[in-house]
Protein backbone atom coordinates (compact mmCIF):
# COMPACT_ATOMS: atom_id res chain seq x y z
CA UNK A 1 0.00 0.00 0.00
CA UNK A 2 1.03 3.37 -0.98
CA UNK A 3 1.95 6.25 1.65
CA UNK A 4 -0.50 9.10 2.23
CA UNK A 5 2.00 12.43 2.49
CA UNK A 6 0.98 13.81 5.82
CA UNK A 7 -1.34 17.23 5.15
CA UNK A 8 0.71 20.36 5.53
CA UNK A 9 1.33 21.27 8.72
CA UNK A 10 0.17 25.16 9.93
CA UNK A 11 2.46 27.20 11.81
CA UNK A 12 2.71 27.24 15.17
CA UNK A 13 1.33 30.26 16.83
CA UNK A 14 3.88 31.85 19.51
CA UNK A 15 1.58 31.51 22.63
CA UNK A 16 0.45 34.99 23.87
CA UNK A 17 2.67 36.47 26.44
CA UNK A 18 5.43 36.24 24.14
CA UNK A 19 8.23 38.46 25.40
CA UNK A 20 11.22 37.91 22.49
CA UNK A 21 9.79 37.91 18.85
CA UNK A 22 12.40 35.76 17.13
CA UNK A 23 12.02 36.41 13.14
CA UNK A 24 10.58 32.68 12.68
CA UNK A 25 7.89 33.76 15.18
CA UNK A 26 7.10 36.63 13.39
CA UNK A 27 6.81 34.89 10.34
CA UNK A 28 4.72 32.42 11.69
CA UNK A 29 2.37 35.18 12.74
CA UNK A 30 2.54 36.66 9.10
CA UNK A 31 1.81 33.14 7.39
CA UNK A 32 -0.82 32.08 10.09
CA UNK A 33 -2.75 35.74 8.66
CA UNK A 34 -2.16 35.03 5.43
CA UNK A 35 -3.32 31.58 5.63
CA UNK A 36 -6.49 32.60 7.33
CA UNK A 37 -5.59 31.03 10.76
CA UNK A 38 -5.77 34.10 12.56
CA UNK A 39 -6.90 37.58 11.41
CA UNK A 40 -5.41 40.52 11.62
CA UNK A 41 -7.39 42.12 14.37
CA UNK A 42 -7.16 38.76 16.50
CA UNK A 43 -3.00 38.93 16.13
CA UNK A 44 -2.91 42.16 17.08
CA UNK A 45 -4.89 41.86 20.46
CA UNK A 46 -3.55 38.40 21.12
CA UNK A 47 0.35 39.89 20.68
CA UNK A 48 -0.56 43.53 21.81
CA UNK A 49 1.14 44.86 18.80
CA UNK A 50 0.11 47.98 16.81
CA UNK A 51 -1.13 47.68 13.12
CA UNK A 52 1.62 49.71 12.13
CA UNK A 53 4.12 47.32 13.25
CA UNK A 54 2.29 44.14 11.73
CA UNK A 55 2.27 45.60 8.47
CA UNK A 56 6.24 46.71 9.20
CA UNK A 57 6.17 43.07 9.52
CA UNK A 58 4.47 42.01 6.74
CA UNK A 59 6.23 44.57 4.45
CA UNK A 60 9.72 43.56 5.27
CA UNK A 61 8.55 39.69 4.98
CA UNK A 62 6.75 40.23 1.81
CA UNK A 63 10.43 41.85 0.77
CA UNK A 64 12.91 40.02 2.25
CA UNK A 65 11.57 37.01 3.60
CA UNK A 66 12.04 35.84 7.80
CA UNK A 67 16.00 37.47 7.49
CA UNK A 68 14.34 40.47 6.66
CA UNK A 69 11.96 40.13 9.70
CA UNK A 70 15.52 40.24 12.29
CA UNK A 71 15.67 43.45 14.13
CA UNK A 72 18.91 44.37 13.45
CA UNK A 73 18.49 43.49 10.18
CA UNK A 74 15.79 45.69 9.26
CA UNK A 75 18.14 49.10 8.51
CA UNK A 76 20.57 47.27 6.53
CA UNK A 77 18.18 45.80 4.16
CA UNK A 78 16.47 49.04 3.96
CA UNK A 79 19.40 50.77 2.96
CA UNK A 80 19.81 48.85 -0.31
CA UNK A 81 16.78 50.54 -1.44
CA UNK A 82 17.84 54.31 -0.51
CA UNK A 83 19.69 56.24 -2.70
CA UNK A 84 23.25 56.84 -0.11
CA UNK A 85 24.84 59.64 -1.66
CA UNK A 86 29.09 59.50 -1.83
CA UNK A 87 30.44 61.66 0.88
CA UNK A 88 32.61 64.72 -1.05
CA UNK A 89 36.40 63.92 -1.61
CA UNK A 90 38.17 66.26 0.67
CA UNK A 91 41.13 67.43 -0.18
CA UNK A 92 44.05 67.17 1.52
CA UNK A 93 46.29 69.99 0.51
CA UNK A 94 45.52 73.35 2.46
CA UNK A 95 43.53 76.00 0.59
CA UNK A 96 45.68 78.37 -1.01
CA UNK A 97 45.26 81.76 0.99
CA UNK A 98 47.25 79.30 3.26
CA UNK A 99 49.95 78.69 0.54
CA UNK A 100 49.96 82.09 -0.31
CA UNK A 101 52.93 84.40 1.04
CA UNK A 102 52.54 87.63 1.49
Amino acid sequence: MARQSPPPAEPLLPPPDIKRWSPARKAAVIIAIGTGQISRDEARLRYLISAEELTGWEKAFDQDGVPGLRATRQQSYRAVERYRPVPARRDRRPPPSVLTVG
